[in-house]
């Protein structure tokens, strides 16, 4: 099978830079920012010469921006001649390094919705967000603890409605839930499959043959607090697939997941006995389909008789390489259920404050 030779422009503070060695871009649904490697030949010195934490470098693949980054580090090695490891990420790693505040300075806001709160918080960075979820009810009021990080109090924001925020890579951010969408490739290892290599593990330790969830009630005295004042509630869930007597008993947090106490067992059995599984696959080519990139949050069949795996997998984290041996994609995957969270259980008698 041949595979479409792409071109591929790296452009650094609106100049192309052809002498790029090797490079690399990977989004992961977890991370929020996108992360950037880039190893250049620079025989005269004149890219590190320049180097400054605003260096802004776009990444162009077939005449289509791929990503907008900015340098954050460099590494210096002269054992193959002059050459640079530039590191980065694009403009929503400040998010992650950056406090919060809302744009007037303050740091508290009163019946306004996620979406709204995110985007007022984002207005000093110059950032543009994309809603592609529905976000629910405004909240009564949202705080933010002064000194916390931006990316905690949209986390945060969004725990409350089970939606996550994802970047574009082009100095934007997306608000958006696990996605249903199909990518246009598969992974499928053995003879005749793409897959080139595989790594990761399945972790099978947080499993439990039964889980019981109780609920919480406040005693009127600490002296007062006997066994059955404090479970007003419980529910029982169990894992077929653990055969041994492995029971679990949580007790749910006052500002926990926004179930009932049945449901909220039946998914600690769920998302446990899904969560543990992390592999990444690589294959050939940057394009899952013909003109279609690999993208994060879409599903793929994975084919992997060896793991015992023949299902529709979630493509959490996506890095594209480019080197001496070609061009990689790297697919990090797990079952689609790992992902599907429920919101959070929103306080009723108290501020909402982000970064707890």
């Amino acid at each position: 099978m041949s595979y479409k030779k792409h071109k591929f422009i790296i452009r650094i503070d609106g100049q192309a830079y052809e002498m790029a060695k090797e490079f690399s871009f990977s989004r992961d649904i977890k991370l929020m920012s996108s992360a950037f490697e880039l190893k250049l030949i620079d025989p005269d010195q004149t890219m590190i010469k320049s180097f400054t934490p605003s260096k802004e470098c776009q990444i162009e693949i077939d005449d289509k921006i791929l990503a907008k980054v900015f340098f954050r580090s460099v590494s210096i090695d002269d054992t193959e001649g002059h050459v640079f490891t530039y590191y980065g990420r694009d403009r929503t790693g400040d998010l992650v390094d950056c406090s919060a505040v809302f744009s007037d300075g303050g740091f508290e806001r009163s019946n306004i919705k996620l979406d709204d709160a995110i985007r007022d918080i984002l207005k000093p960075f110059n950032m543009n967000l994309n809603v592609m979820a529905d976000v629910g009810a405004a909240f009564s009021k949202v705080s933010i603890t002064p000194g916390d990080s931006v990316f905690n109090i949209i986390d945060q924001l969004c725990k409350y409605r089970a939606l996550f925020a994802l970047s574009d890579g082009v100095g934007g951010l997306i608000i958006t839930s696990v996605s249903n969408i199909r990518s246009g490739g598969s992974l499928i290892v053995g003879e005749n499959g793409n897959v080139l290599r595989r790594s990761g593990a399945i972790d099978y330790g947080q499993r439990y043959s039964k889980i019981t969830v109780k609920g919480q009630a406040e005693a009127a005295e600490f002296g007062d607090a006997e066994a059955s004042h404090l479970c007003t509630s419980s529910g029982e869930a169990y894992d077929q697939g653990v055969t041994r007597y492995r029971p679990l008993i949580i007790i749910a947090e006052k500002d926990g997941f926004d179930l009932d106490m049945q449901e909220r067992a039946m998914f600690e059995v769920r998302h446990r006995r899904f969560v543990g599984t992390e592999l990444s696959y690589s294959v050939q080519g940057w394009e899952a389909a013909a003109n279609e990139f690999w993208r994060v949050n879409t599903t793929v069949p994975v084919r992997d008789p060896q793991l015992n795996i023949s299902r529709n997998m979630l493509i959490k984290r996506v890095m594209l390489s480019r080197n001496d041996n070609g061009t990689i994609s790297e697919i990090g995957v797990a079952p689609t259920e790992s992902y599907d969270l429920p919101a959070l259980k929103q306080p009723e008698d108290e501020p909402m404050f982000g970064g707890f």
